[in-house]
């Protein structure tokens, strides 16, 4: 039984005294997979993260709609070949709506969408 706690105990000392760098990767940060579009019913485009497109996003809400930007939940913007494409949602009452506008932001188009879910 001794000869068996002290293999056990030795095994234990060989896996711990090893080498203690953590491995790390670097991969380069690849901008095309980023901006794939996975918002499910969204046209084709891509993500438009950039602060002066989110700027101009909330200035759009702000003046088309009466909620407050903190009882807002937004989707990611979608810049398409005809202008921005997003989602967003009341928090506090559940109401759902589509933002569609041309390239300039002048022309908007706000759609409420049932609160079914298909």
């Amino acid at each position: 039984m001794r000869p068996l706690i002290l293999l056990i105990l030795f095994c234990n000392l060989i896996a711990c005294s090893g080498s203690k760098e953590t491995t790390s990767t670097s991969q380069k940060y690849n901008r095309k997979a980023a901006k794939l579009v996975t918002i499910k019913n969204a046209p084709p485009g891509i993500i438009d993260n950039s602060p002066k497109t989110l700027t101009r996003v909330n200035e759009v809400l702000e003046k088309h709609t009466k909620f407050s930007l903190n009882d807002i939940a937004r989707s990611e913007v979608i810049k398409t070949k005809t202008g921005y494409w997003w989602r967003f949602l009341n928090t506090r009452t559940g109401e759902r709506f589509i933002v569609t506008t041309d390239p300039s932001f002048n022309t908007v188009n706000i759609q409420k969408k049932s609160r079914n879910r298909s």
